[in-house]
């Protein structure tokens, strides 16, 4: 994914871009229909990417690199202003700019602002770093939880046969990279906060 990533951050939005696919491989579907570089994605777009493709987009101050089997809404009020995202499935690595939002998946909600974070999900675990910034964890049946980082700070969630769910630090990040997180900001006309540091 490195060179995926890579290739997605020399390419710089235009206006007439915004809002719209930046880098494509494979399939991906944006309700449904196939989508191209260029395609346009608003709040309330279901956008699904198949096995073994990835797409890059923004919308409005945020940017998002899917992966192969994810299927994920923007959710809106009114279908003009996001107001979070919805993963289904898969996995998505997320830049956002001002503004708090909220990522609701199966077993917990994230609440975000101005930060960069990544989220893989599987049946029986979800894999969640954030990568800068500070977010708010809260999974069902747990208190919430305020994860800060500079650079990286990743727990696996684990949903047991008796449903209650259990949170683990990781030692480091995995399934995502600086390089990808430069990209999408880079999609923005951003830096990544900590190669100023």
């Amino acid at each position: 994914m490195a060179d995926v990533a890579a290739g997605a951050g020399l390419m710089l939005p235009t206006i007439g871009q915004a809002n719209s696919i930046q880098y494509l491989t494979g399939s991906v579907f944006v309700n449904r229909r196939y989508a191209n570089i260029g395609t346009a994605i608003t709040p309330g777009d279901v956008v699904t990417v198949a096995y073994g493709s990835s797409v890059s987009f923004t919308v409005g101050e945020d940017a998002y690199t899917l992966r192969g089997g994810t299927t994920m809404k923007i959710e809106s009020d009114d279908n003009v202003l996001v107001k979070g995202l919805r993963l289904f499935t898969g996995g998505v690595l997320g830049v956002f700019g001002q503004g708090k939002k909220t990522i609701n998946l199966r077993l917990a909600t994230i609440g975000i602002r101005g930060t960069g974070l990544y989220l893989d999900t599987a049946p029986d675990k979800t894999y969640f770093c954030t990568c800068y910034g500070e977010t708010e964890l809260r999974v069902q049946g747990m208190e919430s939880r305020v994860l800060t980082a500079t650079h990286h700070n990743a727990v696996m969630i684990y949903t047991p046969p008796d449903d209650k769910n259990k949170i683990q630090n990781m030692a480091g990040f995995e399934y995502h990279t600086d390089d990808e997180l430069r990209a999408a900001e880079a999609l923005q006309g951003r830096k990544v906060p900590f190669d100023s540091q």
